[in-house]
């Protein structure tokens, strides 16, 4: 019995021994590579050299030393590896030990050393945990925490950078199967393009930050052993150091920069105290293209606060030339908001490149608006310029192109204090001398069958009704309909931006012009032709031209061959825009017409001179603006004669001045609200064509893309 016992005694310590030696092998270890750049190790330029660190877990206080090598001769870039159980990122707390340089020496001070971190008397370096390609841990360890949290944020952004990648990867993988695919693929391959040097941009930044770590280190070596110097050799050294800068300085200016950089790096080396020779040694490196090694030197000298903006400006230029979009970004924007008068402009106008680049429309317009209301020099003012309307047109075209159909309605409400019962080539009374609300209503709807970038083709309906709420005014209350086919061209014309159009169109004219209040009658039909150019002759100076025919056909009933209003009719016409500002929001336009129309009756023959000004600017109130416009014409029907006391007959001339007052608010993409006031005065030499009125509408237009 007493044998039966032993045995399932030693049988269960066996089976228990057993199952923690299982335990034990199901732990998993997991390699962690320690990486630290350090200068002070780099003794010898021709061989790789090693290192000892202390590791240490604060949860688990497992300890290990870490033996670093270094990764090519004079690299100064150290590395190592070892191995620890590990359960998870939230149950590690690494912490990195570096001994100074009076404990590597001796073995024995490596145990103090050893001892005393234990003990928790030293600190440990800052360190950033990262997991490489193969899933083992890295620990990037730095000399401050600021030199970490920067670690930190370059980190991030090649993670986010990474998985921005594969996710437009994969949208790239997707079939395209339908022609409006293509811009979603050429959209897509242009994501994936940027977020490609997003993350190219962080792997590099993360490299930079060694290098500068790397340089720091020498510099605080330079400046222990100027420390220790007496105070007559550092004078001597500093008084050195200034004599060369200023040699360098002139080499610079001669554009011997090769020169000007060896001059500067001496300077910093007899002088390291000084951060403003950094500065100018990162110019030098800067013009010879050595472009990570200035933004080391930058990155010393923003430790001067004098050269902040400059070395930020710098800075960007080098992320913009290396295409690291998004810290060029951030630096210029630092730069922007100093508002320092030449460096700010030109901050903004690079920030509006990248933004051009990466197709984000609104913002790129926004920064280059800013050059506009903050550069002094005129060339960086016309580029700004032309990349706003390079955006206007690429915007106009995308969203039309994108959209074939378009929906245009404009709601009114107006007061008419002497409303008009017949156009003015009209012999029969003009003006009721009596006023009444209306209602109008305009609308347009629009087809394009055909739509690029150049060339453009659409079927376009319109129609415009005006309402009186009296009965007694219908006879002045018109209805038009009309539908257009314009072609539209736009390209170039030597080196004018240009765009041409042609449009045939019909339109038709009803009224109730025998005034017995029943609907309106279709009193006229037109077909016409339209050409219009227009030019942008300068930034700050488009021109319009047009000529238009039409052929106008009566269907008024005829008891008086002289009344007939059949007409071949001639316009010619243009339009003159004249920006006031750079940012193209104030704007005077001067418009002319010369009208022939050739009547088969001769009394509705006539000639037509028009001259017109209008000044739009804008409000305090957002996207608002105000217009005020003085048009005048001068009419005259050669064949109509007209009565007067004292010569007897004469041919009817009309003098027309108007004043045009208004207002108009966007509240969104597709709704307008608009107030107006106008003030006319008609002189004629018929009386019954002698009036004045006035009129105030608001309206509200709506429009739609789909």
């Amino acid at each position: 019995m007493r044998f039966i016992i032993t045995l399932l005694v030693l049988f269960s310590i066996s089976y228990t021994s057993t199952a923690k030696t299982k335990r034990k092998r199901k732990r998993k270890l997991k390699q962690i590579n320690v990486v630290y750049a350090s200068d002070p190790w780099n003794r010898d330029s021709t061989k790789i050299e090693s290192a000892v660190v202390f590791f240490r877990d604060a949860k688990t206080k497992r300890t290990a030393k870490v033996i670093l090598e270094e990764s090519a001769p004079d690299s100064a870039m150290f590395s190592g590896h070892f191995s620890m159980p590990y359960s998870g990122q939230n149950n590690f707390q690494p912490e990195i030990y570096i001994p100074p340089r009076k404990y590597r020496k001796n073995p024995q001070m490596v145990h103090v050393f050893t001892s005393m971190m234990r003990k928790q008397k030293v600190k440990s370096n800052p360190s950033l945990v990262k997991t490489n390609a193969l899933g083992n841990l890295v620990l990037d360890v730095y000399d401050t925490k600021e030199q970490a949290q920067k670690a930190k944020v370059i980190y991030q952004s090649e993670l986010k950078a990474e998985k921005e990648l594969q996710k437009e990867k994969a949208s790239l993988r997707k079939p395209i199967v339908k022609k409006e695919d293509q811009e979603a693929l050429r959209l897509a391959e242009k994501k994936a393009m940027l977020a490609a040097l997003a993350k190219k941009a962080a792997e590099q930044e993360t490299k930079r930050l060694r290098l500068e770590q790397l340089a720091r280190q020498r510099a605080e070596e330079l400046k222990r052993k100027q420390a220790q110097m007496n105070a007559a050799r550092r004078k001597k050294r500093e008084q050195k150091a200034k004599k060369i800068s200023q040699e360098a300085v002139k080499a610079f200016k001669a554009g011997e920069f090769e020169k000007a950089e060896q001059l500067f790096r001496k300077a910093t080396e007899l002088d390291p105290n000084d951060n403003s020779y950094y500065f100018y040694y990162g110019a030098t490196l800067f013009k010879n293209k050595k472009l990570d090694e200035a933004l080391v030197a930058f990155g010393i000298s923003e430790d001067d606060h004098k050269f902040t903006i400059d070395t930020k400006y710098y800075k960007a230029l080098i992320h913009y030339k290396l295409k690291e979009l998004d810290a060029a970004l951030n630096d210029f924007e630092y730069v922007k908001k100093s508002k320092h008068p030449k460096l700010a402009p030109s901050a903004a106008f690079y920030q509006g490149l990248i933004l051009y680049g990466e197709e984000k429309w609104d913002p790129a317009i926004s920064k280059f608006e800013y050059v506009l209301d903050s550069s002094q020099d005129p060339k960086l003012d016309q580029k700004a310029e032309e990349y706003i309307e390079k955006i206007s047109k690429i915007k106009q075209y995308r969203l039309r192109a994108s959209k074939r159909f378009q929906a245009n309605g404009t709601i009114g409400l107006m007061y008419d204090s002497n409303i008009l019962f017949s156009p003015d080539n009209s012999t029969s009374l003009s003006a009721s001398d009596k006023g009444d609300a209306r209602t109008l209503l305009t609308g347009t709807f629009q087809y394009k069958p055909y739509n690029t970038q150049k060339n453009e083709v659409a079927i376009k309906a319109y129609g415009l009704m005006i309402r009186s709420f009296k009965d007694d005014f219908t006879q002045g209350d018109p209805f038009i309909g009309a539908l257009y086919v314009p072609y539209l061209h736009k390209g170039t014309w030597g080196k004018k931006g240009m765009r041409i159009s042609v449009t045939p169109g019909y339109e038709q004219l009803r009224l109730d012009a025998d005034g017995d209040k029943s609907s309106p009658e279709n009193i006229q039909d037109t077909i016409l032709v339209t050409t219009e150019l227009s030019l942008i002759n300068t930034p700050t100076w488009f021109s319009m031209y047009s000529f238009e025919i039409r052929n106008d056909n009566s269907n008024l009933e005829i008891t008086d061959d002289d009344i007939n209003a059949d007409a071949l009719k001639y316009k010619l016409g243009t339009s003159q825009n004249f920006f006031m500002s750079k940012s193209r929001k104030k704007v005077v336009s001067v418009t002319g017409a010369l009208t022939l129309n050739q009547a088969d009756g001769k009394e509705r023959t006539y000639q037509k001179i028009e001259v017109g000004v209008n000044h739009v600017r804008p409000m305090k109130w957002k996207d608002a603006s105000w217009n005020v416009g003085l048009s005048l014409y001068y009419h005259t029907y050669p064949d109509q004669d007209t009565d007067t006391d004292s010569s007897g007959v004469q041919a009817r001339t009309d003098k027309n001045t108007a004043l045009n007052l208004g207002l108009s608010k966007p509240f969104t993409d597709w709704f307008i609200w608009g107030v107006s006031g106008n003030y006319t005065v008609n002189n004629s030499t018929d009386d019954n064509n002698t009036f004045s009125k006035y009129s105030v509408t608001t309206t509200a237009t709506f429009n739609k893309l789909f």
